[in-house]
């Protein structure tokens, strides 16, 4: 091979690796500040997705860098605040958010009026599973906590991308038709292998029980976003991620409550 090829697999290799940089920042900001679907980068963060499940990781870890803090200052209903209002804030609520407008939207589907009731409905869901999030977190044990949560914000967001890949989309634009349409098969399979590898290396069998539970509500949640929505849109992307980071954060409480009882 020529030294002019060999240059020019180099630079091939560097603008790969830049590519996959600006994937994972695509990704960051669409799970953080958020990416507006107007912004012409959804196909980016679709190619980005393979990172969601990582991103999801490092959030948990840093909140619960957060809770060891404010554990010399208040109890356990206080540690599970400062975890519920940091993953909020964090997020700019965009999960709770997704599932208030889902839950509107569902009530709303051939009514032409009372919008603002749906509105006062999905709003209710979303502080129904903000409050089970809030109590999951002040039941489990305080040593559990640096595996339950790490656990539950990572599930999340693996479950967003299990929702997203080859669904249909509930309308012609927007993150619910591009995120589906540009995810591939390597971005999903590269979030699956990392999250059931991440869940077993973390916790054995109970990170299996984590995953399985995961993926057993992903699929009801799937199977129910087509039905009921017609196919996914950005709000139910958005509210079966939070649907799995609460049902897990719930059963970490069960399971740590469980184990460290016996």
């Amino acid at each position: 091979m020529s030294e002019e090829e060999q240059g020019g697999g180099g630079a091939g290799s560097g603008r790969g690796l830049a590519a996959r940089f600006q994937e994972f920042l695509a990704a960051l900001q669409y799970l953080t500040l958020g990416v507006s679907d107007a912004s012409g980068r959804l196909e980016e963060v679709a190619r980005g997705a393979a990172f969601f499940p990582a991103l999801g990781l490092i959030l948990g870890a840093a909140l619960v860098f957060l809770a060891r803090i404010s554990e010399a200052f208040t109890g356990p209903a206080g540690v599970a605040l400062v975890l519920v209002v940091g993953l909020t804030v964090f997020t700019m609520a965009a999960l709770p958010l997704g599932l208030a407008r889902a839950v509107a939207e569902l009530c709303a589907r051939g009514r032409g009026s009372g919008s603002g009731i749906f509105l006062a409905i999905g709003l209710a869901a979303a502080l129904v599973s903000t409050l089970v999030k809030w109590g999951s977190l002040a039941e489990t044990p305080s040593g559990a906590l640096g595996l339950s949560v790490p656990m539950a914000v990572m599930l999340g967001r693996w479950a967003f991308v299990v929702l997203a890949y080859g669904s249909q989309s509930a309308g012609p634009s927007g993150a619910g038709a591009v995120l589906p349409r540009a995810m591939e098969f390597r971005e999903f399979s590269f979030a699956s292998v990392f999250t059931m590898a991440t869940c077993l290396v973390l916790a054995d069998a109970i990170g299996l029980i984590f995953l399985l539970w995961t993926a057993a509500q992903t699929v009801v949640v799937r199977i129910a976003v087509h039905r009921w929505w017609g196919g996914v849109s950005r709000s139910t992307l958005a509210a079966g991620a939070e649907l799995a980071e609460t049902a897990a954060l719930f059963l970490g409480a069960i399971l740590a409550r469980t184990l460290l009882s016996g």
